[in-house]
Order: C-alpha cells, then sequence, then structure tokens
C-alpha cells in the first residue's frame, strides 16, 4: 500500500514507519519548528521559514479523525503553528 517494502519497521515490538524512506508532514512541520525556534533572531531566515511552515502546515492534524487521541495532539500542533507565525512576524 505504502509502495516500498521497508516503509515500515518493527523495533522493540512496536510497528512505525521507516523515516529513511518515508516522508510525513507532521515530522518535517516538527523539524522547521525546532529550527525556527533555534533561528528565531535571523529575520532573513524567519521570513524564509514562514513561508514554508504555512506550506506545509495544511490545517488541523489528522482534522477527518474523531479519536480522543488526535485531539491533544490537534491542539499542540496549532498551538504550536500559531505561536511560530508570531514569532516570524516579530
Amino acid at each position: 500500500l505504502l509502495g516500498e517494502k521497508d516503509a515500515l519497521v518493527v523495533n522493540d515490538g512496536r510497528l512505525s514507519i521507516n523515516r529513511r524512506c518515508c516522508r510525513v508532514d507532521i515530522w518535517s512541520l516538527d523539524e522547521l519548528a525546532v529550527e525556527m525556534e533555534r533561528r528565531r533572531d535571523n529575520r532573513s531566515f524567519m521570513a524564509t521559514a514562514r513561508r514554508r511552515l504555512v506550506a506545509v502546515y495544511q490545517g488541523d492534524f489528522l482534522a477527518d479523525e474523531g479519536e480522543p487521541w488526535v485531539y491533544a495532539a490537534r491542539e499542540r500542533w496549532r498551538k504550536r503553528f500559531d505561536a511560530l507565525i508570531q514569532t516570524s512576524q516579530a
């Protein structure tokens, strides 16, 4: 289904996506957020990063899911996105 035989890995009895061959938008968002938080004093970088952030963040995390565990993650990412947007405009 994923089109890559090594897309899934089992580590310590837990099934997960292999970061070496799959890209997940939330991982990309997290990497960008960490870099923005680290380089928040660099105006040029922040302007570029803000555009990338808006392109990567495509709305609520798992917007079509109604499982209780999703709500906290969704809210956490929405708050982080909002804070990064505010920081990048300063």
